[in-house]
């Protein structure tokens, strides 16, 4: 029997910044400085959009952020931080766009060339975040998060060396080329239904009761769109289980800092035979809490790669896209997610990998 690591959404980088509002008298000074009425009422805005994007309203941030950007568009700090909340609604171009222009407007703030990087991920322009992650770490050799993001561009450079000529090609009806690069893994049929075992996660920090049911809808959801080509069932004990499930609110138990999940295959010539899954319950970024949605797309991502599928694509709209997003939004099984696991398990002619001599 061989061991299987598979890896597992890659995070992101994303940062606010603050603004200094000054005190208000019949002059507004800010920094010792006199300022228009504008941009005074502008920083108090930003002031309100950074606290409601550290409250998780992202909507109302926008909406403050944007009101700050009309009346001072050329402060670099109601632009990143404008960028930083289109980015977690979901409108990533329109973020991309705001965070460029806080970096034309000044170039050294660490924080904005750490998030571009995390919303080119987004879009799934791989060079483009590296391009900016590797800035980063030449402009600011000090910074706190240097490791971490050291970590995220080997992550990234391994993708942009795996993904070959497949590319990321949105118009295919399906991925299984890009998931099965590393060869074909799958269950065999005879063991249906899988038996999952998924712990009660009330000792690790940051663990909430509806992560166990999140996890429950994503594997009910990808037996809905196998056509129950494969199909789960849920077991109170470990030793009964084919699949198994650990939650841990310690990044550094998994095996890079830079991922919210990870899932290991163990494989014979029949398939694979044993699967596990580990679940991270605390945020690798205070910028980007754990909330229900991030979790739906970590569990969605993972259960993919138990299932069989041990690579990623570099279309964001696929459930193995090899980030997690910045948008903090539900997410729903595609029609080329659907193809794609009814294709790697209407395959019986397809070899199956295993180590050899295992």
């Amino acid at each position: 029997m061989s061991k299987i690591f598979l890896p597992s959404l890659i995070s992101i980088a994303l940062l606010l910044v603050s603004g200094h509002p000054g005190e208000a008298a019949e002059q507004i000074y800010m920094d010792g400085k006199p300022v228009p009425k504008a941009t005074y009422e502008a920083v108090l805005l930003l002031k309100q959009g950074v606290n409601q994007l550290h409250d998780n309203n992202n909507r109302g941030a926008v909406a403050s952020l944007s009101q700050a950007a009309e009346l001072a568009p050329d402060m670099a700090e109601i632009q990143h931080n404008l960028g930083i909340a289109l980015g977690k609604t979901g409108r990533t171009g329109e973020a991309i766009q705001a965070l460029e222009k806080a970096r034309a407007i000044n170039p050294n703030l660490d924080s904005t060339w750490m998030s571009l990087g995390g919303l080119y991920q987004t879009e799934g322009r791989l060079q483009d975040a590296v391009s900016a992650y590797n800035e980063f770490l030449k402009r600011f050799p000090k910074d706190p998060n240097v490791g971490k993001i050291q970590s995220i561009v080997k992550g990234l450079e391994k993708e942009i060396a795996s993904a070959g000529s497949e590319g990321n090609n949105p118009e295919a009806l399906d991925y299984i080329k890009q998931v099965t690069r590393k060869g074909t893994f799958r269950w065999d049929s005879a063991k249906m239904p899988l038996r999952v075992y998924i712990p009660d996660g009330q000792g690790a920090p940051g663990y909430r009761p509806e992560f166990a049911d999140i996890l429950k809808k994503s594997f009910t959801d990808w037996q809905e769109a196998s056509g129950g080509l494969v199909r789960f069932a849920f077991v109170e004990k470990k030793e009964e289980s084919n699949i198994e499930v650990s939650w841990t609110g310690d990044p550094k138990s998994l095996k890079s800092i830079a991922e919210a999940g990870e899932a290991e295959l163990f494989t014979s010539k029949k398939g694979i035979v044993r699967g596990t899954i580990a679940l991270l319950t605390v945020p690798l970024m205070e910028s980007l809490p754990l909330t229900d949605n991030r979790m739906r797309n970590i569990c969605l991502h993972e259960i993919g790669h138990v299932l069989g599928m041990a690579g990623h694509t570099t279309n964001p709209h696929d459930a193995m896209f090899y980030s997690i997003g910045v948008g903090d939004v539900w997410k729903d099984l595609t029609k080329r997610d659907a193809n794609t696991i009814v294709r790697l398990y209407q395959r019986p002619d397809a070899p199956i990998s295993y180590a050899q001599g295992e």
